[in-house]
């Protein structure tokens, strides 16, 4: 065997994000050696609530599947078990728990080398080089990769790099928490008896949604509210929204009972609460800025989860997404490999041709599956701050 049958092809994944974990154990799975990269230096615990339809179960199997190692099928099995079944499929757990246990799953595979506390700065994808190339704003460490996979949020830098349009406002401020409703003095311990959606409500723009993780987590409630109000992007606290304020509201029982709610949710009572304003990639646009019919990677660069598709959270479909992208990203370079003698440098990477083929095929056979999704996102969600009926779990998301 030669030095370039030899060759193990690398993965540069730039984002530890639940899509960048996600595509970093597929990719290893694929054979390929992954360099993970994270800005952060640290998991600081963030996030509240997480859904995962039907469909992001599917793919998160699939890229876990455990059938030649029973421990892994187990540790999946654990994971399923500690969200919260929803009615129609998919289930309902805290974020963290689910990036915890994809971070644990990248530390147990030797194929993946985790790097926290790098900042990117740009990438070198000269076509007539044998890779593409990853520079730092904090660090003079320069990664090679035969593949550059941009997992790396909605502000993503590495879509700014590869000039496309930065994400867009859609008008919604939000704000997720969590309560310990089970501790001593708590006035909401009644919700733990409610089933898994205790308080739901909706009143001129503001839709407030609660999760009930009793008896997974006992006495946890996770809740999050979002509000179309022109004030809400200047409010810090959701309690300095015009409707906690001014009286006006027609039901006023109940947003007495969200202030109390979420008086019970702050810091000083272990609880927590951010604001931040809602952004999406406007894939209603995508025709003017991709190439190829894709949504916009290039060479041998593709984006993949919120830095490609921001969708408007409305059921459990931003995670889903992403890990049906890693599920095709690495299902295409699995078929590569099967169809060809191997892996190797010289076969596969050769002035970045096929590399570049492979990930423009990629986003094109995502890209209409996504659109179907997106644009159904933004109808549930609309409906949710219009009072709208919602509906949930279309044959869209369950075809896949």
């Amino acid at each position: 065997m030669t030095e370039n049958e030899d060759h193990q092809l690398t993965a540069v994944v730039i984002g530890a994000s639940l899509a960048g974990m996600s595509a970093a154990l597929g990719l290893a799975k694929v054979g390929m050696k992954v360099e993970l990269l994270d800005k952060k230096k640290d998991r600081s615990r963030q996030g509240a609530v997480l859904g995962l339809a039907p469909n992001g179960l599917k793919a998160l199997e699939e890229l876990l599947d455990g059938s030649n190692d029973d421990e892994q099928s187990d540790r999946l099995r654990k994971f399923r078990d500690s969200g919260i079944p929803m009615p129609e499929g998919g289930v309902m757990l805290p974020w963290a728990v689910l990036r915890d246990f994809l971070f644990d799953e990248v530390g147990r595979n030797d194929n993946i080398s985790y790097r926290p506390g790098l900042v990117m700065l740009d990438i070198d994808d000269d076509p007539s080089s044998p890779s593409a190339k990853v520079t730092f704003l904090n660090n003079d460490l320069v990664l090679e990769g035969d593949i550059i996979v941009g997992a790396d949020g909605v502000n993503s830098r590495v879509r700014q790099v590869l000039g496309l349009p930065a994400a867009s406002q859609t008008g919604t401020t939000s704000w997720r928490g969590v309560l310990d409703a089970s501790k001593a003095g708590s006035e909401f311990l009644y919700l733990l008896d409610r089933g898994i959606a205790p308080l739901v409500v909706r009143e001129d723009g503001l839709f407030f949604l609660s999760f009930n993780f009793h008896d997974k987590i006992p006495g946890k409630i996770a809740w999050s509210l979002s509000s179309t109000a022109p004030q809400a992007k200047d409010c810090e606290h959701p309690l300095d929204l015009p409707i906690f304020k001014d009286g006006s509201s027609s039901n006023k029982d109940a947003i007495k009972q969200l202030r109390a709610l979420i008086d019970e949710s702050s810091p000083s009572q272990g609880g927590a609460y951010k604001s931040f304003q809602l952004a999406v990639i406007d894939l209603k646009l995508v025709d003017e800025w991709s190439n190829g019919g894709g949504w916009g990677g290039k060479g041998r660069v593709t984006i993949i989860g919120d830095a490609a598709h921001a969708l408007r959270p409305a059921s459990g479909q931003g995670a889903s997404m992403a890990f049906e992208d890693s599920v095709l990203l690495c299902r295409k370079f699995s078929s590569e490999k099967a169809s060809s003698s191997g892996l190797n440098h010289n076969e596969f990477s050769m002035t970045c041709k096929n590399v570049s083929t492979i990930l423009r095929d990629f986003e094109k056979e995502r890209l209409e599956r996504v659109k179907i999704i997106w644009e159904e996102e933004w109808v549930l969600t609309e409906n949710n701050l219009s009072g709208k009926e919602r509906r949930i779990w279309t044959d869209e998301y369950r075809e896949w």
